[in-house]
């Protein structure tokens, strides 16, 4: 007995609800990664001119 547990298959296999989770999880960890990169590029341009 063979089961493919891809990340792909799994997602594809999921309830609607499941994907609307997994769709707002990505959306918030994106946006969250941009805050961090422009926080991050904000504070070194702030120590470059300090």
């Amino acid at each position: 007995m063979s089961v493919d547990l891809s990340i792909l298959e799994l997602v594809a296999d999921a309830s609607l609800v499941v994907k609307a989770v997994i769709a707002i999880l990505l959306l918030a960890s994106l946006a969250s990664w941009t805050l961090i990169v422009i926080k991050w590029a904000v504070l070194g341009k702030a120590n470059r001119s300090a």
